[in-house]
């Protein structure tokens, strides 16, 4: 990838954000993800620079091989600020950003995968909206044609290899993430994320494990990778997805019905804040673009696009924020961007 590129790259939100998908309304993505090893080799974890870089180069070439149109940018090329961009455009993880020798990002406009990471490859596709049957298809293909080029890491007894046992069998994640700020509100979340222990499926925060939720951003994913299938992982977590969003919508009814001179002042509030505050934090930008999200759908504040509010997702971290050389400078910087994104709506 040449620097124009990589320009390109970190200053464009990724292409997911910019289409509106089924279930908008509550889902803002869909996420598939497949944890790969190639057999012979040890877990990143344990490798050194140089059996890092030989899996970097086995897993390149089968990758460009399969799709000659993938992009590949090495992270220990790129700064630390470039590589706290892509984790706020969800094309790498926290983890990834601070891996070194052999990590690469390769991607198309809705695959990508992580090369030396926890696993020698975490392959993904995120879609907009609730589409987990396309998202899993997509990626599917693209792991059939990496497997007929690369020797993964397989037991007949157990499945897929993996650096953590938390994904051995079909290394498979599928997440949605979802908006649920009735539940937030209602102080009905925790009961309901309490329920989801014992259905194998758990809530992270917006950027997966170990990060917190924001602006009441959750995603939705499987705990459980071995002894059950791709097809029959993926029916468990769209149909608990599915569960989910019908408690959201009758917390939101609920909420409006009782409440609703409270609902609509705090939305046109947060509205408000936004359009004209001279500094924000990260938490208080996502918490007021929730209220604003929500106040979208009902409504409430018409002609807000769902896309507009996703690429915020991204575009309101620090990384992204240029010139954002301190706390204080970012907060400033990213109330700037908010005024400016709302001054085009003319209320």
């Amino acid at each position: 990838m040449n620097g124009e590129e990589l320009t390109a790259l970190l200053s464009e939100p990724p292409a997911w954000m910019a289409r509106e998908g089924p279930g908008a309304d509550l889902a803002v993505s869909t996420r598939v993800r497949f944890a790969r090893n190639l057999a012979g080799h040890r877990f990143p974890g344990l490798a050194g620079a140089g059996e890092c870089g030989a899996v970097d180069r086995a897993i390149r070439v089968a990758a460009l091989a399969a799709a000659p149109a993938l992009r590949a940018v090495a992270l220990p090329d790129l700064s630390e600020r470039a590589r706290g961009i892509l984790v706020e455009q969800f094309l790498i993880s926290p983890q990834m950003a601070a891996c070194g020798t052999g990590s690469l990002l390769l991607f198309d406009t809705d695959v990508s995968a992580m090369v030396n990471e926890e696993d020698h490859l975490r392959l993904q596709c995120i879609l907009p909206g609730l589409d987990l049957q396309s998202a899993y298809a997509r990626l599917d293909a693209a792991d059939d044609a990496l497997e007929a080029r690369l020797d993964f890491a397989f037991s007949e007894r157990w499945g897929y290899l993996t650096a953590s046992p938390s994904n051995v069998g079909t290394g498979m994640r599928a997440s949605a993430m979802l908006h649920l700020p009735g539940l937030a509100i209602g102080g009905k979340l925790a009961r309901v994320f309490e329920g989801l222990r014992g259905l194998g499926v758990t809530a992270r925060g917006i950027y997966g494990e170990g990060t917190d939720a924001a602006g009441a951003i959750f995603q939705i994913s499987n705990e459980v990778t071995l002894g059950v299938s791709e097809r029959d992982l993926l029916a468990k977590v769209e149909g608990v997805v599915r569960t989910l969003a019908e408690r959201e919508r009758s917390a939101r009814e609920e909420l409006l019905r009782t409440a609703y001179d409270a609902v609509v002042d705090r939305i046109w509030r947060a509205y408000g804040t936004l359009k004209t505050a001279r500094s924000s934090t990260y938490g208080e930008a996502a918490e007021l673009l929730s209220l604003v999200r929500w106040g979208s759908r009902e409504r409430i504040l018409p002609g807000i696009a769902s896309t507009t509010l996703n690429s915020l997702l991204s575009r309101i971290g620090s990384a992204g924020l240029a010139r954002a050389g301190d706390e204080a400078s970012a907060n400033r910087l990213r109330a700037t961007l908010l005024r400016e994104t709302f001054a085009a709506y003319p209320w």
